[in-house]
């Protein structure tokens, strides 16, 4: 029986070099969906703080000339993409996220020409008055005979928020409770409680008035009876 010679196949070699078996660490796989790198994964240009402060500047600018918040001007989320995109056009425009159609036509041309003075050289200007602390904002709207709902709008907060401000200034004295505020009826019975339950834990206010008494009711009244509480205290 003859010796088993060994024949090399340099063809079949090659191609299994070209093509490796499937446990090689080489064999391709496609990425799932979810290993596929998102385009805001892909390090998108770094904002310029600069160009940051000049278009709140302009954002600020432009919601004076029209009396309206800020934030109906630009979103905070669109102002970034702005300064990370930069854009020299229309279209680039409204490919930026927060900006369609209706906003490039109302602020378009206004937005670009900010764009180009920065990059001419132009710079916020610099100022040393500092904003309004939001409780002192708060006490200047109300004094205005604004509505809470006003308010919230103008800040771009939540109701909720701002009767927390607004029961902040009753308690410290800054400002006294407007029966008006208060659900009808629901004051006495909120004092009421408050005997019972003491002014500490809301929760328990909530428990022992009718339904229809909110917490924003209770904490505008519990703040009333905390500052005349004080009162009471320092002239004793």
């Amino acid at each position: 029986m003859g010796t088993a010679t060994r024949v090399d196949l340099p063809e079949v070699t090659a191609r299994q070099a070209q093509f490796p078996p499937a446990s090689s660490p080489s064999f391709y796989t496609p990425l799932l969906r979810s290993e596929r790198p998102r385009a805001r994964d892909l390090a998108p240009a770094e904002a310029d703080p600069a160009l940051a402060e000049y278009l709140r500047e302009w954002q600020r600018n432009m919601a004076r000339e029209n009396k309206v918040p800020a934030y109906i001007i630009l979103h905070d989320s669109t102002l970034e993409e702005l300064c990370r995109r930069r854009p020299s056009n229309f279209a680039e425009l409204k490919q930026v996220p927060g900006i369609g159609e209706k906003k490039a036509d109302v602020y378009g041309s206004e937005l670009l020409q900010a764009l180009r003075n920065f990059g001419d050289g132009a710079r916020a200007t610099q100022t040393t008055a500092k904003e309004p602390a939001p409780a002192e904002q708060t006490l200047r709207l109300l004094n205005e005979g604004r509505s809470f709902e006003e308010i919230a709008r103008i800040r771009a907060r939540q109701i909720s928020t701002v009767i927390c401000t607004v029961a902040s200034l009753i308690e410290t004295g800054q400002m006294k409770l407007d029966p008006k505020w208060i659900s009808p009826d629901a004051q006495p019975l909120i004092e009421a409680a408050c005997l019972k339950q003491g002014v500490e834990r809301l929760k328990d206010i909530k428990e022992a008035v009718p339904p229809y008494v909110s917490f924003e009711d209770i904490r505008l009244v519990v703040a009333h009876l905390r500052a005349e509480n004080r009162l009471s205290a320092k002239t004793a």
